[in-house]
């Protein structure tokens, strides 16, 4: 080969990998979560999105091209494959580290300036990672019911009737965050995600996961071992060679789309079905006990988060050091002291950004580029934990200091973002991608956008950017035109921002939960919004001519939902400093 790709995604094309899977960062040094490099045998290129553009302008060596795309995708690549390689020449991949669609687009791209796209059996980043880490040790644990809301017999069971609409007797589990959900089970092979490296095959009558059979515990074995509802546990690598033997004992495997082309070079193609998996609607559609669960974790963190806000109000403006940090070991310190024991750790890595690091959507603390906060400028705090009942991801703007009108009109314009978007009322079955308009639109009308998508998915203690929905709000016409039913509850984030390179940026993101709203049409319930995340928004950055009647009373009925979750927790813990602090920010 003359050349040969490094995708971002693992063998389960998860967003956010364990270390031990990270080859594209090995190899580029870039730390973003997007992306993908080629190595070719003069030359070598990453391409990455909006999100990331400075962040990779610092890290990449001086010998890497940084190649800016609207989107980090692989048929992005066919101009530099056009320019740099010669027709005939071929190009490796591994087939595990993308998906069937996307091997083909890609294929088609390179088809397009005679180059062959070939699948390479053995991982060229692999053989060169010296003292490459490896996955955690630690064993599996159930995730109990209590939280979760659903026996695995019953989701088993689900899942089986929607094999029934597709005639498919094989179905294949190749996604993390699925398998875990599908058997209540959580490991720690992921960083800040509670997954485990795994594969399933579910028949009607059998059900097998493969993993890493040294994590299973006695527990583990109780667990899965329902009447009519045993499952097999098998080791990791047998996932292949019964795949290709069970395959070709029935007439139809499905093979979800989000699942690797090396599991359709598997699967005779003429005994295959596809389509999204069954899966993702199921484990997207929340159940009370979930959405209950949610709600406690999110107060439990804006406490933790609260107490950090206003340690930093209190020492910052007296000279008291602070740094990028310091911010995210403080703050996952008052997470643990404030989690009530079920904190696990955070969802993400924290992204605590001051002055023009702020402007980077996606800074990530690093010691090289950490520094000191003052009263001089905005810091930006994205962060979340993970708790057993919930999964967090938030983000809020504070300046220590008096903030220029400029940085008032901003945050303002992105509040009235925030309320547009969680103020509206829609009918049954709209496309979500319709909503996206209403968080642009306030910073439209100053002739100013960003980059990144307006919204995520979210998962119960599991990926904070959770299946396919956490692609629905993208600012591009291809997405899901997913559908908002009343018969669902489903967690979804959102975060209009602002970037201005070398200056400043500001995002603010809450977590909300679709409701039925109390207004009717003729066709019966309307949906709209219902926050989840309580943490209050910065008064001394918001301009309140700029906000109208509408505005004005969401913001207070917000703040008052604050005082009253968070507050009466407050007072229980008998934290009544932090209580009065809590009134002010909320007044």
């Amino acid at each position: 080969i003359s050349a040969y790709i490094i995708p971002n995604e693992d063998d389960h094309q998860n967003e956010e990998s364990a270390v031990c899977d990270k080859r594209r960062e090995y190899i580029t040094g870039f730390t973003g979560s997007a992306g993908h490099a080629v190595v070719g045998l003069k030359n070598a290129a990453l391409w990455t999105d909006g999100r990331y553009f400075l962040q990779a302008e610092n890290q990449l060596p001086s010998f890497w091209t940084l190649k800016k795309s609207e989107r980090a995708r692989l048929i992005n690549m066919e101009e530099w494959f056009a320019m740099n390689m010669l027709k005939g020449q071929k190009v490796g991949i591994d087939p595990k580290k993308l998906t069937t669609e996307a091997w083909k687009q890609l294929n088609d791209s390179l088809s397009k300036v005679n180059v062959e796209l070939v699948a390479l059996n053995n991982n060229l980043i692999d053989e060169i990672w010296e003292d490459r880490p490896q996955y955690s040790k630690d064993p599996l644990y159930v995730h109990d019911i209590k939280y979760c809301g659903e026996s695995y017999d019953s989701k088993l069971h689900r899942v089986r009737n929607a094999m029934n609409v597709t005639n498919s007797e094989l179905l294949v589990v190749s996604t993390l965050n699925e398998i875990a959900w599908l058997f209540n089970l959580r490991g720690n092979d992921l960083q800040y995600t509670p997954l485990f490296m795994s594969y399933a095959l579910i028949t009607h009558d059998s059900a097998t996961v493969y993993m890493d059979k040294e994590k299973i515990t006695p527990a583990i074995e109780r667990h899965l071992s329902k009447p009519r509802a045993v499952v097999k546990l098998k080791s990791y690598s047998e996932f292949w060679n019964d795949l290709e033997i069970i395959s070709r004992t029935v007439n139809c495997t499905f093979i979800p789309a989000q699942s690797s082309y090396a599991v359709s070079l598997r699967v005779p193609e003429y005994r295959t079905c596809r389509g999204e998996s069954p899966i993702i609607d199921m484990e997207a559609s929340k159940n009370d006990v979930e959405v209950e669960g949610s709600r406690k974790a999110h107060i439990r963190d804006a406490i933790a988060t609260c107490a950090l806000f206003k340690l930093m109000e209190e020492e910052i403006p007296k000279g008291k050091h602070w740094d990028e940090m310091k911010v995210a070991k403080v703050l996952d310190s008052l997470r643990e002291e404030y989690g009530e024991g079920l904190y696990k750790g955070t969802s993400f890595k924290t992204h605590a950004a001051f002055g023009p690091h702020s402007a980077m959507p996606h800074y990530a603390n690093e010691p090289a580029t950490n520094v000191a906060i003052n009263t001089s400028a905005p810091m930006l705090l994205d962060s979340g934990g993970q708790y057993l009942d919930g999964t967090i991801d938030t983000t809020r703007v504070l300046h220590f200091g008096e903030p220029t009108e400029f940085q008032k009109q901003i945050y303002t314009t992105l509040l009235q973002g925030v309320v547009d978007l969680a103020d509206t009322v829609f009918p049954d079955g709209s496309p979500i991608i319709n909503l996206d308009i209403l968080a642009r639109r306030p910073l439209f009308k100053l002739g100013l956008t960003f980059s990144h998508g307006t919204t995520h998915g979210t998962g119960v203690f599991s990926s904070v950017h959770e299946g396919k929905y956490f692609k629905l709000f993208k600012n591009q016409h291809r997405c899901t035109p997913y559908q908002l039913k009343k018969t669902s509850l489903f967690l979804y984030n959102f975060k209009p921002g602002y970037y201005l390179k070398d200056n400043f940026g500001m995002r603010l993101e809450n977590l909300i939960v679709v409701v039925k709203a109390e207004a009717e049409d003729y066709k019966g319930p309307l949906l709209t919004f219902s926050p989840l995340t309580v943490v209050p928004y910065e008064h001394k950055l918001i301009i309140p001519s700029m906000l109208d009647y509408r505005e004005i009373n969401w913001i207070n009925n917000y703040q008052t939902t604050i005082r009253r979750l968070v507050g009466v927790e407050l007072k229980k813990l008998k934290m009544d400093d932090l209580y009065n602090w809590l009134l002010k920010k909320t007044k």
